[in-house]
C-alpha cells in the first residue's frame, strides 16, 4: 500500500513539474510575443507622429501658397483651379502651355506694363508739343480779339459824335418848328385850313424822324454787334474719333446749344469762317454738358481729316444769339426743278435761325425784314418760262428792293446749305455745266464709313471731359 501511495505521490509531483514546466514555457512565449507587439506599437507611433508632423507641414505650406496667391484659407483647390483656368484664359491665351503657371504670367504682364509704359510716356510727350502748339495758335487768336476791340472802340466813338450831330441837328429842328408855330398862330385866322394840315404833315414828320432815329439806333448796333459773327467762330472741336466718325464740340447747353444744328468745320488757323475753305461738316446728336457735345461726322475730306482745335462755323447759329433770315427766288435743294422752300425753312430753324420774311411759291410775301434780318438768301431767279403770276414778279423785286434800304447781307442757296452743313444723300447730281467735282466723290459700299489706316484711332478711348481732351 505504501509503494503504491509513494507511486502515486511520484506520478503526481511530474505531472505538478511538468505542468510548471509547461506553464514557464508559454510564459516566456508570450512575454516574447508582447515585447515584439510593443516594439511594432512604438515603431508605428513614431510613423504616425512623423506622418502627423508632415501633414502638419504640408498644411502650412499650402496656406501660405493660398496666401501668397491671393486666395484665403478656406478657399479649395477646386475653386482655385477654375480661378487659374479664368487667369489663363485672361492672361496667358498666347503662352506655351508648358510655360502657363503665375510666375511666368506675372512676369509677361510686367514686361507688357513696361511697353505700355513706354508708349504712354510717348504719348504725353506728343500731347504736351500739341498742348504747346495749341498754346502758340491761341495767341494768334487773342491778337485778333484785340484788333476786334479796338475796331470795336472806334465805332463806339464815331456813333457817340453820330447822335451829338443828330442831337444838335433835332435841337435846331425843334427850334424852327416853335418858330414856325408862332408865326402860324400870328396867321391862325386867316389860314386855320393850311395851318391844321401843315400841323398833321409837321406831326407825321417828327413820327418819321423819331421811327428814322429808332432804325438808325438799332442798325448801328447791329453793325456793330455783328462785326464779330462775321469775323470769328461759334465754337472748337475738342476731340475726334475718326473710326467711329464722332467729334466733341466746346458748345453745350450753357450756349444754347441743341441737337441737329449743324456745324460747317475749318482750319483751326482760319480767321475768316466765310472766306476760309471748309474741311467738312458735323451734326450734333448729344448735348453733354454746359460747354460739352457730341457731333457725327457728315462729310469730310480723307485727305484734310478733321482734327482737334478746328473751328466752328454756322450762319443760323451763334452762341446765346439767333440769326434772322428773310427767302426769295426758287428754293431747289436737289436741282430736281421742285420748290423746297419748306426745307429750306426747315433746315435754318432745326439750326436756331429765325425766317422774319419769305416769298410763297403762289407769290404771297409773308412777313417783313427788319434791321434785326441778318441775310437776305437768293434762290432761283424767276423767268419768263419759270411759269410765275404777275403777283409773283412784283413781290420779289420789292423784297429785292426794301433789302437795299436795310443792312441785309445777300447770299445765295448754296451759300446758306454750306454754310448750315446740309447735306442730302437723295439729292440729284447735275450734269454738263452744273456738275461739280464734289458731287461725284467716291464712296464707301453701303454707306460703310470711311475708316482711318492709323491704328491708334483702333482702340477704345472713353468720352472726354470737355478739358480740351485729345486722342492725339
Amino acid at each position: 500500500m505504501a509503494a503504491r501511495e509513494n507511486q502515486g505521490l511520484q506520478i503526481a509531483l511530474i505531472i505538478c513539474a511538468m505542468l510548471m514546466i509547461g506553464l514557464g514555457v508559454f510564459t516566456f512565449v508570450l512575454y516574447n510575443n508582447s515585447k515584439d507587439e510593443a516594439l511594432k506599437t512604438a515603431s508605428a507611433v513614431k510613423e504616425a507622429k512623423a506622418a502627423n508632423e508632415q501633414a502638419l507641414k504640408t498644411s502650412e505650406d499650402m496656406r501660405q501658397l493660398k496666401l501668397l496667391i491671393g486666395y484665403g484659407e478656406r478657399d479649395d483647390i477646386a475653386t482655385i483651379q477654375a480661378n487659374y483656368k479664368k487667369d489663363v484664359e485672361t492672361y496667358a491665351a498666347t503662352m506655351r502651355e508648358s510655360e502657363r503657371n503665375y510666375r511666368n504670367i506675372v512676369s509677361q504682364l510686367a514686361t507688357e506694363l513696361q511697353k505700355q509704359t513706354e508708349l504712354l510716356v510717348d504719348a504725353q510727350a506728343r500731347n504736351d508739343q500739341l498742348k504747346s502748339d495749341f498754346d502758340n495758335k491761341e495767341a494768334l487768336n487773342l491778337t485778333a480779339i484785340e484788333e476786334y476791340k479796338a475796331a470795336q472802340k472806334k465805332a463806339t466813338d464815331d456813333l457817340a459824335q453820330e447822335r451829338t450831330a443828330f442831337a444838335e441837328a433835332r435841337d435846331k429842328l425843334k427850334a424852327q418848328d416853335a418858330d414856325f408855330a408862332h408865326k402860324l398862330e400870328d396867321r391862325r385866322k386867316k389860314f386855320d385850313d393850311d395851318i391844321a394840315k401843315s400841323t398833321k404833315d409837321l406831326d407825321a414828320t417828327e413820327t418819321n424822324l423819331r421811327k428814322t432815329l429808332g432804325d438808325l439806333d438799332k442798325v448801328v448796333t447791329k453793325l456793330k454787334e455783328g462785326e464779330l459773327s462775321t469775323e470769328l467762330t461759334d465754337g472748337k472741336v475738342t476731340w475726334v474719333n475718326q473710326g467711329a466718325r464722332i467729334v466733341w464740340l466746346n458748345l453745350g447747353s450753357d450756349d444754347g446749344l441743341r441737337r441737329q444744328i449743324s456745324f460747317t468745320v475749318i482750319a483751326s488757323d482760319e480767321i475768316n469762317p466765310v472766306k476760309a475753305e471748309k474741311k467738312g461738316i458735323v451734326e450734333v446728336i448729344r448735348v453733354l454738358d454746359g460747354h460739352l457735345a457730341e457731333a457725327r461726322i457728315m462729310d469730310d475730306d480723307p485727305s484734310k481729316p478733321i482734327m482737334p482745335g478746328d473751328q466752328l462755323f454756322s450762319a443760323a447759329w451763334q452762341p446765346g444769339h439767333a440769326e434772322h433770315f428773310a427767302l426769295v427766288g426758287l428754293m431747289d435743294l436737289d436741282k430736281d426743278g421742285v420748290s423746297d422752300l419748306d426745307k429750306v425753312k426747315n433746315l435754318i430753324t432745326v439750326n436756331g435761325g429765325i425766317v422774319d420774311a419769305e416769298l410763297r411759291d403762289d407769290g404771297t410775301r409773308v412777313g417783313q425784314m427788319t434791321v434785326d434780318t441778318t441775310y437776305l438768301v437768293q434762290g432761283a431767279q424767276p423767268t419768263e418760262k419759270s411759269n410765275k403770276s404777275a403777283e409773283y414778279f412784283k413781290n420779289y423785286s420789292k423784297i429785292i428792293d426794301d433789302s437795299k434800304l436795310l443792312p441785309i447781307k445777300k447770299i445765295s442757296l448754296e451759300d446758306l446749305i454750306g454754310y448750315l452743313g446740309y447735306k442730302d444723300r437723295e439729292r440729284t447730281v447735275p450734269l454738263g455745266a452744273d456738275a461739280k467735282p464734289s458731287d461725284f466723290r467716291p464712296r464707301a459700299p453701303n454707306e460703310v464709313p470711311r475708316r482711318s489706316n492709323n491704328e491708334s484711332f483702333k482702340k477704345r478711348r472713353n468720352t472726354p471731359s470737355g478739358k480740351n481732351d485729345t486722342i492725339y
